[in-house]
């Protein structure tokens, strides 16, 4: 049966500089920590590789934070491995955002999502096309930068999760869109 380690312990573990004692540590806060920051980033549309290479990514950050002294006892050492694993994974999902592709039938890439939204005249037509409800939707989220939270309540939807949906279908709409009229990025430029 594994001896629970204590926090302090743990520390002392990767403060000593041997392999073996920092493996023991890392294998402890894996059967301890890994389940619940799998759990969070499962239910954040991620996947058991996403979890496993977050964490593993958590344990290097967390390591060298000991390592140089810069991690202090004052919480538990769950928590901050868990607030570690949060971060890094918003920001996966942050960048994800930024870059989704979306494909017309032929295959062809005309569009990445932040290259739509960067635009004007041909960008507004092509945004009354969806409909007032979706135009409203991903102007507040794209221009006006409102959270979903505020989107939901705005737009009278019972959930966030109900948002989420809909706002990735005004922009699916808004992506076959500009795919379907064939629209090169510079018809979004700033000089029309």
């Amino acid at each position: 049966m594994k001896k629970d380690l204590s926090d302090k312990e743990i520390v002392d573990l990767i403060h000593s500089d041997e392999k073996k004692m920092v493996d023991k540590a890392f294998y402890y806060l894996y059967s301890r920590d890994y389940q619940s920051i799998r759990k969070f980033i499962n239910s954040n549309s991620g996947t058991d590789d996403c979890s496993q290479e977050v964490f593993q990514e958590t344990l290097i950050i967390f390591f060298v934070k000991v390592q140089k002294g810069l991690y202090k006892l004052e919480g538990s050492v769950g928590g901050y491995l868990f607030s570690i694993a949060r971060n890094l994974w918003l920001k996966e999902l942050q960048k994800r955002r930024l870059s989704i592709f979306t494909s017309i039938d032929d295959g062809q890439d005309y569009f990445e999502e932040e290259n739509i939204l960067v635009s004007h005249k041909k960008l507004k037509k092509v945004l009354k096309l969806l409909g007032v409800s979706c135009k409203r939707i991903l102007e507040d989220f794209y221009f006006l930068k409102q959270t979903i939270a505020e989107l939901t309540e705005k737009h009278g939807l019972g959930s966030e999760a109900a948002m989420k949906n809909k706002k990735y279908r005004c922009l699916k709409g808004l992506i076959e869109l500009v795919n379907k009229n064939k629209l090169e990025r510079s018809d979004f430029s700033e000089n029309d």
